[in-house]
């Protein structure tokens, strides 16, 4: 039982922070996270050298654990398995310039992740969360650049961009502590 706040060190390669706020029930079968982001900066692939990125986004994950921790473990570090699933919305705003007038690309992204973690927290209350899965995503683009047609695929060339659409791998390190 108790509270996690943590961070994912990953999403600052996507010019984001992530924070994680995890509250695990009395039981310690589930716990909820919820996770804010914020995005600022140059996208992390920028393709014309005057891109400027901004968002925010927010996920709901619901971790069921399994396996009961053995008392008579020599190590003071608890560990624990678990089952995660969730929803999650994304809008991101991509501003460039294109003969020299300034435009926006708008990018709403959601969709559903489900994920196989390990979280170790040590007696000092270090956390650590790793996970691994899957999920789906959708992706809606707009622009009000007459030029650059809103369904273009821009920042859907890989599973890693802002804009991907389809079936992709979900992993994930969080580092934090736990009260």
């Amino acid at each position: 039982k108790g509270f996690a706040l943590s961070f994912m060190p990953q999403t600052f390669l996507k010019s984001g922070f992530r924070v994680d706020v995890t509250y695990f029930f009395k039981n310690a079968e589930h716990s909820l996270t919820l996770t804010p982001t914020l995005y600022q900066g140059e996208p992390s692939r920028d393709r014309t050298g005057n891109e400027e990125l901004s968002g925010a986004g927010t996920e709901l994950i619901h971790n069921i654990y399994f396996g009961k921790e053995s008392q008579e473990q020599p190590s003071s570090t608890k560990r624990a398995v678990y089952l995660a699933h969730g929803p999650f919305f994304r809008r991101f705003s991509v501003d460039y310039q294109n003969s020299n007038t300034d435009y926006t690309r708008d990018i709403n992204k959601y969709g559903y992740s489900l994920m196989f973690g390990v979280t170790l927290v040590t007696d000092f209350s270090l956390y650590v969360d790793f996970y691994l899965g899957g999920g789906i995503r959708r992706t809606s683009v707009s622009t009000n650049d007459p030029e650059l047609p809103e369904d273009e695929e821009l920042f859907n060339q890989s599973f890693i961009d802002y804009g991907f659409d389809g079936i992709l791998p979900v992993s994930g390190l969080k580092i934090g502590v736990k009260f």
